[in-house]
């Protein structure tokens, strides 16, 4: 067997980008090498040599092209790693992709086998062809980056042609539009032959022949005369054409000293573009070292980035030990940088050179340069941590986070309560609570108020209370466990009978041993938000990345050590495949967690008696998978024997009826029977002795030694919007921008509406119990719809709200009004839809008409106004259109028919990606919104702050002169719609909120949509708006245009839904 290594390099235009700048547009094939062998004049049943993938590369692909002397058919290709990145690890198997012999009496062959996915850049493999039996054969294989990371055969495609006549060999592929492809041939011919390429483009990597004396193979053109009639000649090359519109491929070799021939073409494909686009990046000199930063723009299915160096005259280096988390997942440290990364390089220099690579949530990798790097310095920003950052252990009984109960009764009871004068009290975690009487008063118990009435209210169902001499009141209460809060509102009255008072039961007694029972340990981690998963009403708030070795404590307190225990963990998958996440306990191995995909794996192990310590525990969760298997630490619990013991102020713990129990408390413990949550019993006990009466039971006890405060306290302010007699226009505001929602009422009014303003907080104590969920919202306005007498046509949520309304993030961004998320079934993601909450028969489409003004402040909300009425008094008169470049879909083609919704006189500027430059285009979207365009209407790719190119994003937004006209701005893209994001603005957010100019409303989507179905949403709501309808109604019409469900969830308007652009 004779095998080699091509030395040729491909000629013509480059295949791969060589710059960032071309990345960003552009994805194309590139190049890595190309290798080969053959079986030698006796042939074999298999064929074997080394090749190897180099490094840095990413979106690995390889065709083995395999020509035999007769027609016996290939059976399998493998490659097995043999060193490098990828070693160990298991055999890749090929997929054949086409075959062909060729019509002479030699039945030569040619075959071609592929594959796209599991290959791993900067690994030497042993590539195996297996024949069905013996045979001669040459083979070879090329290596590429950017390939197009498809399942099967969808990364490739191939053409072949025959003959007989010994004339020139020719394969010609037919290549769609925008294709950067690479092409990988071989030809086959019999008897004394000479093979060249014809064209210039070709590169010839090697030209193989047997004979019955001899096996030759060459790394360049031409090969020695070997006059046997019987021989093999075989010969392939590479070479790259950038076929811009499509076209003609064409695939020639001339031959000669031969008579039968079969040719082989096989195209690779690019990958996709990238789901990360860079708007900048940037490297400087700083006193710390090299400086790096970039900036995304996009980031869709993006798991984070690795930093990699090369200095001259040596290999890369990647500096990164872990991936650094991206926007697929929204950590606490990248929040506090917003889209912005960093990292800096105390090793570089100068002269060298620097890349990253995003790695999705597949597992694909995409490298991004950096350009030289500058002696002036960028801001540094801090390394970060790739395992996640550390929270606090949460230790205790989780039956004590209680949800709520929503029967209707309670409602009702709900609605009442929300009627009378009370005090609210807030209550977050379990506990005896204490409000002084003074407190009560200073937020609006009545001085006078008869104590004997006095009644406490938790869901809309009486509490059992404590009420002493001075009127301080004391109960047992507990938090609340739902996405949007973890305060539970307990209502305080003066009720027209006694109230319920906590009751007492003597239960000294004797006992012989102490208390022993089950409690749970729980750590619970909330410092990275998972964008990308659907999961129902489940949270998408993690913790650490597991993406190798991660390490945790877990605290356990009166631990009975001589039983045995149960640990339990909860891991949530990222990346596609396979997970397995090897568990240990105090160094010892437990067992390993094994799930796929996107799932929540958990795993259930026995602790061994003795194993277990008080106090501290280590946890350790150790990535044993693939280097691209990721997931999210979920969370910690163990089960275990518990004494009924404590060092602490309060303890939490079981017992058995009709028996003797010894907690081993001190005197000065108050002990409650806490089973029932609404009605708490004290128990009497002498120092922790005590017997429960009663029907047998398994009895939840609380001890403490100390009264907890309250976390809020307010008076309730009146409300009873579920007996209102109605209004067509519905204003949902908080206090902090009350004044400009008031403002917005008294002018809608002034036009005819009938217009109700309403305070969140009404709401949320109304129809829920004065929990801060947007539940209580929807509620509300299906209350609404059933029963008021003027049913609303139009809601305006005036204000803005977040994605992260408990703050884990640390964000502290405002949630003014809420927003609900819902999961985006065809992308996989999780975003907001205002239309949830009118959508009462879950079709996608609201009863009313809504709309979302995204304002944090008043400066903001009369910023609003003031363009509003601007826009509304002056008729339109101009459209921008703007388009990205054509790529898989005509953006342009659609906006021409896109035109005919608009309304008659219009003058309309069209600005194309393509056909225009980027630079002439930005220059014109800048002009046009300076100008105070009437319609603004993009259609392309884009991220949440950003359209394609930087045609236009929330750093460049053009700021026009005070009282310039704003706009109604459509934008056909991905995410621009997103308003609750904590890290970033969306677009649409930005140009609402900008004061001068932008625009007055946006019709956008705020999550990842197929951009295939947006233009008839477009045609519909530019169509309405254009008859007079006003844009909530527009919205409505232009949703019940589509049959797509997530398209109509997630396109929202933000604006006032009773707003109408003036038409001639």
């Amino acid at each position: 067997m004779t095998s080699g290594t091509a030395l040729a390099v491909p000629q013509g235009r480059p295949c791969g980008p060589t710059s960032f700048a071309a990345l960003a547009n552009d994805s194309a094939v590139s190049w890595d090498n190309t290798t080969f062998a053959q079986t030698g004049p006796t042939g074999g049943l298999t064929l074997t040599w080394s090749h190897s993938v180099g490094s840095p590369g990413q979106s690995v692909g390889v065709v083995v092209n395999v020509a035999t002397n007769d027609t016996t058919s290939v059976s399998t290709v493998t490659l097995t790693p043999t060193a490098g990145v990828g070693f160990p690890g298991a055999a890749i198997s090929l997929l054949r992709l086409t075959t062909l012999t060729d019509p002479g009496a030699g039945n030569r062959s040619v075959e071609s086998w592929v594959r796209s996915q599991s290959l791993v850049p900067g690994t030497t493999y042993d590539v195996t062809i297996t024949f069905a039996s013996s045979t001669r054969a040459v083979a070879g294989i090329t290596s590429a980056f950017q390939v197009r990371q498809a399942a099967a055969l969808q990364a490739f495609r191939s053409a072949n042609g025959n003959g007989t006549s010994g004339g020139p060999a020719n394969a010609t592929q037919t290549t769609p539009a925008s294709t950067n492809s690479l092409y990988f041939d071989i030809t086959a011919g019999d008897g004394s032959v000479s093979l060249a390429p014809t064209v210039a483009y070709e590169t010839e990597q090697f030209d193989c022949n047997t004979s019955g004396s001899s096996a030759n193979c060459a790394a360049v053109p031409g090969d020695p005369t070997l006059g046997a009639a019987t021989e093999l000649d075989a010969a392939g090359s590479t070479w790259c054409r950038w076929q811009e519109g499509g076209g003609q491929v064409d695939n020639f070799w001339t031959l000669s000293g031969t008579t039968d021939w079969v040719t082989q073409l096989v195209e690779i494909l690019p990958a996709v573009l990238s789901p990360v686009t860079l708007s900048s990046v940037k490297a400087g000199q700083t006193e710390r070292g090299i400086a790096l930063e970039w900036h995304a723009a996009a980031e869709t299915n993006n798991l984070g980035y690795h930093v990699w160096r090369q200095d001259p005259g040596h290999a890369p280096v990647r500096l990164t030990k872990e991936v650094i988390l991206g926007a697929g997942l929204v950590s606490k440290a990248r929040l506090e940088a917003g889209y912005k990364y960093g990292w800096v390089d105390a090793s570089g220099t100068t002269a060298s050179r620097y890349w990253i690579e995003d790695v999705d949530l597949e597992g694909r990798v995409m490298r991004h340069n950096f350009p030289a790097v500058k002696g002036a310095a960028v801001a540094p920003l801090p390394n970060v941590r790739a395992v996640g950052i550390p929270a606090a252990p949460v230790n205790g009984q989780l039956s004590q986070a209680v949800r709520m109960n929503a029967t209707s009764a309670a409602l009702t009871n709900g609605y009442a309560a929300a009627r009378r004068a009370a005090v609210q009290l807030g209550v977050t975690e379990a506990g005896w609570y204490k409000v002084t009487n003074a407190d009560l008063v200073a937020a609006g118990l009545s001085s006078t108020a008869n104590l004997t009435n006095l009644q406490l209210f938790v869901d809309g169902r009486e509490v059992a209370i404590d009420v002493d001499v001075n009127g301080d009141v004391s109960f047992y209460g507990t938090g609340l466990e739902v996405s949007s809060t973890n305060e539970r509102t307990y209502w305080l009255t003066v009720g027209n009978r006694a109230g319920k008072r906590i009751s007492t039961l003597n239960a000294a007694t004797k006992s012989t041993g102490l208390v022993q029972y089950e409690d749970v340990a729980e750590l619970r981690e909330r410092d990275t938000y998972f964008f990308s998963l659907a999961n129902g009403e489940r949270d998408n708030f993690f913790g650490s990345v597991i993406a190798g070795t991660v390490d945790k404590t877990v605290k356990l307190e009166s631990l009975d050590g001589t039983k045995t225990a149960a640990l339990e963990i909860e891991i949530q998958g990222v990346t596609a495949g396979s997970h397995e996440v090897a568990i240990e306990l105090a160094g010892r191995t437990m067992g390993t967690v094994r799930f796929a995909d996107k799932q929540l794996g958990v795993g259930k192990f026995r602790i061994p008696a003795g194993l277990l310590v008080e106090g501290d525990n280590s946890v350790r969760l150790v990535r044993t998978g693939a280097t691209t298997d990721v997931s999210l630490l979920s969370a910690i619990k163990v089960r275990y024997a518990r004494r009924a013991a404590t060092a602490a102020s309060e303890l939490f713990f079981s017992a058995q009826s009709l028996s003797a129990n010894k907690a081993q408390l001190p005197g000065s413990f108050r002990l409650f029977d806490v089973s029932n949550p609404l009605a708490a019993i004290e128990v009497g006990h002498d120092n922790g002795e005590f017997r429960l009466g009663g029907s047998s039971r398994t009895a939840k006890l609380y001890a403490t030694t100390t009264e907890k405060s309250v976390h809020s306290i307010r008076g309730n302010v009146r409300s009873s919007w579920a007996g209102f007699s109605g209004a067509e226009g519905v204003i949902i505001t908080n206090a902090d921008v009350r004044t400009s929602a008031d403002a917005l009422a008294i002018y809608r009014r002034s036009q005819g509406y009938s217009v109700a303003v309403v305070d969140i907080q009404d709401i949320y104590d109304e129809f829920g119990y004065g929990a801060a969920t947007p539940d209580a919202l929807k509620r509300f306005v299906s209350v609404a719809l059933a029963r008021w007498s003027v049913k609303p046509r139009y809601l305006a949520l005036f204000g803005d709200s977040t994605l992260d309304p408990r703050n884990y993030l640390g964000a502290d961004a405002p949630n003014l009004v809420p927003s609900k998320l819902v999961d985006i079934q065809e992308s996989g993601v999780e975003s907001t839809s205002d239309e949830w909450f009118g959508d009462m028969d879950s079709d996608g489409v609201a009863e009313l008409a809504i709309g979302r003004i995204p304002v944090r402040t008043e400066s903001e909300g009369q910023a609003f106004l003031a363009k509003l009425l601007v826009r509304e008094g002056i008729p339109a008169s101009s459209a921008l259109f703007v388009a990205d470049r054509t790529a898989g879909v005509d953006f342009a083609g659609a906006l021409d028919r896109l035109v005919s919704s608009l309304p008659n006189g219009l003058s309309v500027d069209r600005l194309y990606r393509g056909p225009m430059t980027d630079a002439q285009v930005k220059a014109g979207v800048e002009v046009g919104l300076s100008a105070g365009a009437s319609f603004v209407t993009y259609y392309g790719h884009g991220g949440i702050d950003r359209w394609a190119g930087d045609m236009l994003s929330n750093d460049s937004f053009p700021s026009a002169a005070p009282n310039a006209q704003s706009g109604l701005f459509v934008m056909l893209n991905c995410l621009n719609g997103m308003f609750a994001d904590p890290a970033l603005s969306g677009l649409g957010e930005v140009a609402f909120n900008t004061p001068n100019g932008g625009a007055f409303a946006v019709f956008a989507s705020s999550a990842i949509t197929d951009a295939q179905d947006q233009p008839e949403i477009a045609a519909a709501f530019l169509a309405a708006v254009s008859s007079g309808q006003t844009l909530g109604d527009a919205a409505l019409a232009a949703k019940r245009a589509t049959k797509v469900l997530d398209q109509r969830k997630a396109f929202t308007l933000l604006g006032d839904p009773m707003s109408k652009l003036a038409v001639q």
